[in-house]
């Protein structure tokens, strides 16, 4: 069962699904599309991995406001989390 999930990162915040346990993968969604793209992927994935997606900055429902930002920096948040 996917799960959703807030991840602060500066004044943005990433709007995060995931699926399953063990080792994460993480999928990076194309700068046309959102976390949605990789969700056939992420069913195949979490079936012995954590897959994790989610919605960068400017895209799906991920909520920001005017700030100078990192798109790694974004990526090393959902990590941590």
């Amino acid at each position: 069962m996917r799960k959703s999930h807030i991840v602060q990162s500066g004044s943005a915040s990433l709007a995060v699904e995931s699926i399953g346990t063990g080792h994460p993968v993480i999928f990076l969604h194309a700068n046309v599309a959102d976390s949605r793209m990789w969700y056939t992927q992420m069913d195949s994935i979490g079936a012995g991995n954590m897959a994790i997606a989610y919605d960068r900055r400017g895209f799906g429902k991920t909520v920001t406001g005017p700030e100078g930002f990192s798109a790694v920096s974004d990526l090393m948040a959902v990590i941590d989390a």
